[in-house]
């Protein structure tokens, strides 16, 4: 698998040799295996179209992303992203940094992000990065990226880890990739549904969820709902109409025990259930 084998690698610093290219295209499809038997084994994130965010700067949507945020612009080696909830985009990666770099300060300075290492792979003549995303009280994770494929592995705590199966860049296939036109046409209203963040949280996380400009149908009445275990619903974020755009919602459950919820998104036929989970 692609994360043990990163692991395994010894890190230097400033890669050589490179295209230091980490590819945001439309259409581009990453599809990993989860540790966490809730997430079916199998996730899918996609590169699907390009949105402008309250700063006005046109970012690439990534459904299902897993690096905290949809919204993802590259310039030259770096990726920056976009925070909806704090409005303000910082560096994710940067491909030319070395060793130990920090590349973002986050949350007055409780989170960061630096570079552990690089790795040169002298027979494919690629590049591996690992960065390390520290979150406070949370802990950590670790991101694997791979020159001319994006990310290969995610790595946190305790024990939770993703893994690249298969990806479609740039037209081409590596690995296996399973039923991708199926999964990208079953959403009537493209309307995007990210994970919560942090998750898992104490005691309020984020919820950012994305109606794209130029969608085709009225979207009437969007409801965020978040429900138990039992499928009890505990709290409403939003029940009104709302415009195209990205959007958030902050829940604060300080009033609620530790344990697994569930958050759900409808609007006109379109529904999306995710899992958060309380860690008091």
């Amino acid at each position: 698998m692609l994360w043990k084998i990163f692991i395994c690698v010894s890190f230097y610093g400033a890669c050589a040799f490179s295209q230091h290219l980490f590819p945001l295209n439309h259409g581009n499809v990453w599809q990993y295996h989860s540790s966490d038997p809730l997430d079916n084994q199998l996730l899918t994130m996609a590169d699907e179209y390009d949105t402008i965010a309250d700063n006005g700067r046109t970012y690439h949507y990534i459904s299902g992303s897993l690096f905290l945020t949809s919204l993802l612009r590259t310039e030259g080696s770096k990726v920056f992203a976009y925070s909806s909830y704090n409005k303000i985009e910082y560096t994710l990666f940067d491909l030319e940094a070395n060793s130990n770099d920090t590349i973002s300060i986050l949350n007055n300075g409780n989170d960061f992000i630096l570079l552990r290492g690089c790795y040169f792979d002298t027979v494919s003549k690629t590049n591996s990065w690992n960065f390390i995303y520290y979150m406070g009280n949370l802990g950590f994770l670790y991101w694997f990226i791979k020159d001319s494929i994006g990310l290969t592995a995610i790595i946190g705590e305790p024990g939770r880890y993703y893994h690249l199966v298969g990806a479609i860049i740039g037209g081409d296939t590596t690995g296996t990739v399973t039923e991708v036109e199926n999964q990208m046409s079953s959403r009537p209203l493209n309307i995007y549904l990210s994970q919560n963040y942090p998750n898992p949280f104490n005691p309020t996380t984020t919820i950012t969820f994305t109606i794209p400009i130029g969608t085709s149908r009225q979207v009437g009445t969007v409801s965020l709902r978040v429900y138990d275990l039992l499928g009890r619903e505990v709290a409403t974020l939003i029940n009104e109409k709302l415009p195209p755009g990205t959007h958030t919602r902050q829940w604060n459950a300080s009033r609620f025990p530790s344990g697994v919820y569930f958050y759900r998104l409808s609007a006109n036929g379109y529904s999306e259930t995710k899992k958060l989970v309380l860690m008091k």
